[in-house]
């Protein structure tokens, strides 16, 4: 559980600024996959706050990927206080995501 969280603080503190974010396409899918849905298909929403989600997530799992392979080298393991170098198991997916109506 320890290692668990530290791994989660190291993650979510590395810089995402120089990483490769989504490209224009990839947004756009999105946006469309997300206005295809029954709640937002006639809602008025600007969508900036879903787009900066999705590339912040999406900055979080590759960092969590670039970790992970850091973590392969026994050097960098002895210098973030983790022990094992496979990260924990994957949560599965929810089939329905709903996002809220504020």
């Amino acid at each position: 559980a320890e290692e668990d969280a530290l791994r989660r603080f190291y993650v979510s503190n590395m810089p995402t600024g120089e990483l490769r974010t989504l490209s224009a396409p990839q947004i756009n899918r999105i946006l469309e996959l997300a206005y295809s849905t029954e709640q937002l298909r006639h809602a008025n929403l600007d969508p900036t706050a879903l787009v900066d989600e999705t590339r912040h997530e999406y900055a979080l799992s590759l960092n969590g990927l670039l970790f992970a392979e850091e973590l392969k080298a026994a050097t960098f393991r002895a210098q973030v206080r983790l022990t094992n170098a496979e990260p924990p198991p994957k949560r599965p997916a929810p089939e329905l995501a709903v996002v809220p109506a504020w």
